[in-house]
This record gives structure tokens, C-alpha cells and sequence, in this order.
């Protein structure tokens, strides 16, 4: 029996054994490098994003349906019915002047609907969650004239603002991913959104740069 070849046959089966128990290491340390780089690179296009649509949101203005009739309703119950406390009195000022040059815009028909910001629209909408009435008449004018009008509005400008937050959570946690070097719950799924929204933009721009 030849021992001295036995033994080289193991000794080379062991070396290779071990060379094999050390590749899938290495594939597990380059996916982990890969994970990491992506992380940062989605992280830095949703914190761009997440700026622009700031700056987006706001300067935006939300319709308010109901035209002069609702704007003249709306400045009367600030003027005059509003109820406030300590500086809640600025929101009552500064509301007054928006509406004002609202109606002014549509009393020379440069306008037909009143457009507020979001910050007005949430104002107003806070004021009239104070007002109380009596009797059915004020009740129909208080709903059709003023909480309806700014409710529907509110909901559009809320919209917006969820998709901000959601936006802000998103990139907290992606930043949290790339500190910490571990991955977190929900992550292929905000992932696979985000690099979804990146191919759209690129596309996006190789049809306008085509054009």
C-alpha cells in the first residue's frame, strides 16, 4: 500500500476544501460592498428628490372651489367669527391679507377660483373646526360656503404632504442602512420604488435629449 501517495491525495483534497469553503465568503463580502454602494447611491437621489419636491410643494397653491362667493364668505368669518387664542392671532391676519388679494384677483376676473397655499388652507380649516352655530340656515351656509370648500382642498394639499413624509422616512432609513451597514425591514420594497423612479427619469431625459 503506497501511505506516502494517500497522504498527498488528502492533503491535496484538504487544500482544495478549503479554498472552496473560502469563495462563497468572498461572494458574500462583494454582494455586501454591492449592497452598500447602492444604498448610498438610491439615498443620494431621494434626498435630491426629496428637496425638489419641498421647494415644489411650497410654492404650490390648491384650488378652492366656490369662487368670489366662497372667498367673500371665507374673509367675513375671518373678520368677524373666527375665534382665537394668543398667536393664533397672526394666522387670523395673515389669512385676512390672502383672501383680500384673492378677491381682488377675482373681482377683475383674473381669476376664476380661489388658489391658497397649503399653510392658508390649514389655517382656515383649523378656525373652522372652532365655530359652533344654531339652526339650519347657518348650518347649510357654514357647510356649503366655508368647511366644504376647505376641506376638499385640504385633502388635495394633505396628499402632498404625506408623500413628503413618506419621502423623509424613506430616506431616514436608507441613511440608517448605510451608517449601520445592515439592511431593514421593508427595504427591496423601497428599493425596487426607487430605482423604478430613477429608470423613469433617465428614460425621461434620453426622450427629451433625442427631441
Amino acid at each position: 500500500m503506497d501511505i506516502g501517495g494517500s497522504f498527498k491525495i488528502r492533503y491535496i483534497q484538504s487544500i482544495n476544501n478549503k479554498q472552496m469553503s473560502k469563495q462563497p465568503k468572498l461572494e458574500v463580502v462583494s454582494s455586501t460592498q454591492e449592497k452598500q454602494e447602492n444604498r448610498k447611491r438610491l439615498a443620494e437621489f431621494l434626498e435630491k428628490k426629496l428637496k425638489n419636491r419641498r421647494e415644489e410643494v411650497s410654492k404650490k397653491t390648491y384650488q378652492v372651489n366656490g369662487g368670489l362667493a366662497t372667498a367673500k364668505a371665507l374673509r367675513e368669518f375671518i373678520k368677524t367669527d373666527a375665534q382665537w387664542k394668543f398667536t393664533e392671532s397672526l394666522g387670523i391676519i395673515e389669512s385676512d391679507r390672502v383672501l383680500g388679494e384673492q378677491i381682488a384677483l377675482l373681482e377683475k376676473k383674473e381669476a376664476s377660483e380661489i388658489e391658497l397655499g397649503a399653510l392658508t388652507i390649514e389655517a382656515l380649516y383649523y378656525f373652522l373646526t372652532k365655530e359652533e352655530g344654531k339652526g339650519l340656515a347657518k348650518a347649510v351656509r357654514y357647510v356649503n360656503h366655508l368647511l366644504r370648500p376647505v376641506n376638499e382642498a385640504l385633502g388635495v394639499s394633505k396628499a402632498d404632504r404625506e408623500e413628503i413624509n413618506q419621502m423623509e422616512k424613506d430616506l431616514a432609513s436608507l441613511q440608517e442602512a448605510v451608517h449601520q451597514k445592515v439592511g431593514f425591514e421593508g427595504e427591496d420594497t423601497i428599493v425596487s420604488e426607487i430605482e423604478k423612479e430613477i429608470e423613469e427619469e433617465m428614460a425621461k431625459n434620453n426622450l427629451d435629449t433625442n427631441e
